[in-house]
């Protein structure tokens, strides 16, 4: 792909997000008018493109591989008001993650994990409010469930549910008997820069696949597909400290 099909997608993936020149330049350290020779240029280096990436909540590969492109994935930015409503009612949290994850219907859902009607109902409104979804005829939801979404990381609930959530599987990894499915691996790896960016691609590409993959067994069997979490952490530096 070259990189006036890459640009076209950042331009997407900014407008999509509502933004500015300016607040992206903030965000990379650089001024609005740096921006826009940015755009203009005809080439960017990888590190360039993966902080632009990281700032608009996406990976690379999104961008890179003509298989799945910006279009193909939502990127869920919760507002400053959301992550404080969000604060005091988790509960209407966890039902959105269930909304977006479960290969059910409606009815379905709320039979499954016992939520009273009413209750699911106040949730809704209170989703629909805050301009996370639609609440259509029908008790139907409009959530863009066909394509994978990816919340992005960032403001105090976001970054406190993360870390519980991390927390909890790591600890479940590591105090339980390992099943069929589960599994864990820690390693240290001594990289150049370039096989790190090279592993990093990989375990992006990887996710990438099963996401597609995801997708595809949610419709097709639904009885038959399980909830399944994983975590990966790639950080630079040594486990060990000062001795």
């Amino acid at each position: 792909m070259s990189y006036t099909e890459v640009k076209a997608h950042l331009k997407r993936a900014l407008r999509d997000q509502n933004i500015t020149y300016t607040e992206l330049g903030r965000a990379l350290g650089m001024s609005e008018s740096g921006v826009k020779k940015l755009f203009a240029a005809p080439d960017i280096s990888l590190e360039r493109l993966e902080r632009i990436c990281q700032v608009l909540g996406l990976a690379p590969h999104e961008l890179l591989d003509p298989k799945l492109t910006v279009t193909e994935a939502q990127t869920i930015v919760l507002t400053e008001k959301a992550q404080e409503f969000f604060l005091r009612n988790r509960a209407c949290f966890l039902f959105l993650i269930l909304l977006y994850t479960e290969p059910s219907s409606f009815e379905e859902l709320i039979a499954r994990h016992k939520i009273g009607r009413q209750r699911a109902y106040g949730y809704l409104r209170d989703l629909e409010k805050l301009g996370l979804l639609r609440w259509l005829p029908g008790d139907r939801v409009d959530l863009r469930k066909d394509v994978p979404a990816l919340f992005r990381y960032e403001g105090r609930f976001m970054k406190q549910m993360v870390r519980e959530w991390s927390e909890t599987l790591l600890n479940e990894a590591l105090e339980n008997p390992q099943g069929e499915f589960d599994f864990f691996t820690s390693r240290i790896l001594h990289l150049t820069p370039e096989s790190i960016r090279e592993f990093k691609r990989a375990l992006d590409d990887l996710v990438a696949e099963f996401a597609r993959r995801s997708i595809r067994e949610k419709k097709l069997q639904r009885q038959r597909v399980k909830p399944t979490r994983s975590l990966a952490v790639l950080r630079e530096g040594h486990f060990v400290g000062k001795i």
